[in-house]
């Protein structure tokens, strides 16, 4: 429907970006957050803005695949601790509050996961374990030709790697489609 007009050419650009920047992770970097997640007792997740967004949405599938996640800032969240993984989003890798995050989880002897976009940055040399969005864009740092704004292809590509993580962690569970279904709100 879109096909051929001004803002087909804006979707098809988005995708061929996200496409690309999904090609450069690590594999490995992909396996080891799946294992850890799997190995955790209890799933942190944290991210700023759009990023946090995502790692809400992650939170909620991983609690349909039959895992304890909590978003950090909830008045739910209870203490990190031993055996719990913090996983934090921040392209920049310098986000202030995933950083005091990420140190206060290291405190208290909780696994740090990283997503950023970054090599060598703040965040990821505080983390266990990193997944890199190399050459990402981000809000602070033009890192490549995007034509999209901001960090929307690092939050749309983290969004995207995350969900087929999901999907390949209940594989490896043998968590059914009927299984997530009866663990969905329903109260809406």
């Amino acid at each position: 429907m879109i096909k051929g007009t001004e803002l087909g050419r804006w979707l098809d650009r988005d995708l061929e970006e996200v496409t690309r920047l999904l090609s450069f992770i690590d594999p490995d970097a992909g396996q080891a957050l799946g294992d850890a997640i799997l190995g955790a007792k209890r799933i942190f997740v944290l991210g700023a803005g759009r990023s946090g967004l995502v790692l809400e949405a992650f939170a909620m599938r991983l609690m349909h695949i039959g895992l304890t996640a909590h978003v950090v800032g909830a008045a739910t969240t209870p203490p990190i601790g031993r055996g719990d993984l913090l996983i934090v989003s921040s392209a920049s890798g310098s986000t202030a509050t995933v950083l005091s995050a990420a140190r206060a989880a290291r405190r208290a002897r909780a696994r740090v996961a990283a997503l950023t976009a970054g090599g060598s940055t703040s965040v990821s040399k505080l983390a266990d374990l990193s997944v890199r969005f190399r050459g990402a864009k981000t809000k602070a740092l033009e890192a490549t030709s995007s034509a999209m704004p901001l960090g929307t292809v690092f939050e749309q590509a983290s969004l995207v790697f995350l969900d087929a993580l999901v999907a390949h962690l209940a594989a490896r569970r043998g968590v059914t489609e009927e299984d997530m279904r009866s663990r969905h709100n329903n109260l809406e």
